[in-house]
């Protein structure tokens, strides 16, 4: 299939979506409100949340703060992962490598608790 092709496949697929399904647009950071296309791709009947850094006035908007790494990420990987608490610099190195990303240090804190694994042997490996 050619990327045209592609496209209309996966389009098509969400054009049937009806407003009990949610298309979340992550690190949306240049928002295409003068293109056509997004007009259309808003006018459909699912419902968007859509992360950008971008300041935006013509949609409702909830504005977040970035987590504090130190104190507000550590407290989120703790809350998921109890055990970490005792080693508190490899949860610091986790959330660094992740560079803050808070679904991805809610991730990996889930996956390590579930794994049964220690961070040392989690961060060896």
């Amino acid at each position: 299939m050619t990327e045209d092709e592609v496209f209309q496949n996966h389009y098509q697929t969400l054009q049937k979506l009806r407003s009990d399904s949610l298309i979340i647009l992550d690190n949306f950071n240049v928002l295409p409100k003068d293109d056509p296309f997004f007009k259309e791709f808003i006018r459909n009947d699912f419902q968007i949340l859509i992360t950008t850094r971008c300041k935006i006035t013509s949609f409702q908007t909830l504005e977040i703060k970035e987590l504090d790494k130190e104190n507000e990420l550590t407290a989120l990987f703790y809350k998921h992962c109890p055990s970490a608490k005792n080693e508190p610099e490899i949860t610091f190195d986790i959330i660094t490598e992740l560079k803050g990303h808070t679904l991805t240090v809610c991730l990996a804190a889930l996956s390590l608790s579930a794994s049964g694994i220690s961070q040392r042997n989690y961060c060896l490996n």
